[in-house]
């Protein structure tokens, strides 16, 4: 009877942590959807600021060439938006850069570089409103992995600053493939019969690296 006793109890004792390790643990679906909502609603604000409109000067025809165009291109991570510079040519013409550190996980094209790569961007804003555009920028930082085609920049008081070489030189990855997010909403994807079954960011990377 002590032994029948005993084991109920361990059962009981077994099922309680059970059911506490559930509850501690266990993520609400609904929470964990409206959460990764809101981040990619945080990430498109983010790659909407950092888009310029017109024509770019140099365009490519096809991945290899806009691989053979850059400086170095490379795998890594974006933190710490602030800002970089500020050029003031009067009262009434200020320009302002926003920098953020890209983390490099790998380099695929171009010369070893640094464990760091400050990446520098137009912050279109008036001046009394970029102190505020670039706090946003940093709280909506991407979290994923990026692929960035990056030219040098080689103006004065430029030394080891890059940007990317084209709005199609900046690849995310996202649930329908990749994306480069600094093109146009809804646009066609470029490079189209090079990169139209390519769903990955590794697979971008290996067509790099050929």
């Amino acid at each position: 009877m002590r032994a029948t006793a005993l084991t109920l109890l361990t059962i009981f004792l077994l099922g309680v942590t059970a059911s506490a390790c559930t509850a501690s643990s266990g993520a609400d679906p609904a929470a964990t959807e409206a959460g990764g909502i809101e981040q990619a609603a945080r990430e498109a604000v983010f790659w909407d600021a950092l888009r310029i409109t017109g024509s770019e000067v140099p365009g490519f025809d096809s991945l290899a060439e806009m691989v053979d165009g850059s400086d170095l291109v490379v795998i890594g991570r974006l933190a710490n938006f602030r800002q970089s510079r500020q050029l003031t040519f009067s009262s009434d013409d200020i320009v302002t850069y926003g920098g953020v550190d890209l983390l490099v996980t790998e380099v695929l094209h171009g010369a070893p570089v640094g464990d760091v790569i400050l990446l520098e961007f137009l912050v279109i804003e008036r001046p009394d409103r970029v102190a505020a555009a670039i706090e946003a920028q940093d709280a909506a930082l991407p979290a994923g992995d990026v692929i960035v085609f990056l030219h040098e920049k080689r103006g004065e008081g430029e030394a080891g600053i890059y940007r990317p070489v084209h709005s199609t030189g900046m690849w995310i990855a996202t649930d329908g493939g990749i994306v480069a997010p600094l093109r146009p909403p809804r646009s066609t994807i470029p490079f189209g019969d090079e990169l139209e079954e390519v769903r990955s960011l590794s697979e971008l990377a290996n067509l790099v690296r050929e």
